[in-house]
């Protein structure tokens, strides 16, 4: 009996030794685990500021190129305007000019 006892304490120490060392095993793969998963949220915030970064240079480079854009439409419509002027006054000029040589006839 007291053999048995022996061997049955001696059991429960190494059942016990075991069900320890699952125990440290499950801590540290939940440690891996949640480590991992920092990284991957660390990662993923960096991807997301980074895609934010790039669309707000992409806005700012749209609007960049319509400002541009309505620019070159505005100069174009001042000479195109300009333009007009000037075929007014000529046409004032020559109607002025027909006018005189009317006169001039009579």
């Amino acid at each position: 009996e007291e053999e048995q006892a022996k061997l049955r304490t001696l059991a429960e120490k190494n059942a016990a030794k075991v069900r320890g060392e699952e125990a440290v095993g499950m801590v540290e793969t939940v440690a891996r685990h949640e480590e991992e998963q920092a990284k991957l949220r660390t990662l993923a915030e960096k991807n997301a500021a980074k895609v934010r970064g790039e669309e707000a240079v992409g806005m700012v480079e749209t609007v960049a190129r319509q400002e541009e854009e309505q620019a070159k439409l505005r100069t174009l419509a001042e000479k195109n305007a300009a333009k007009v002027r000037g075929e007014e006054a000529v046409g004032m000029v020559e109607t002025v000019a027909r006018q005189d040589e009317e006169q001039a006839k009579l």
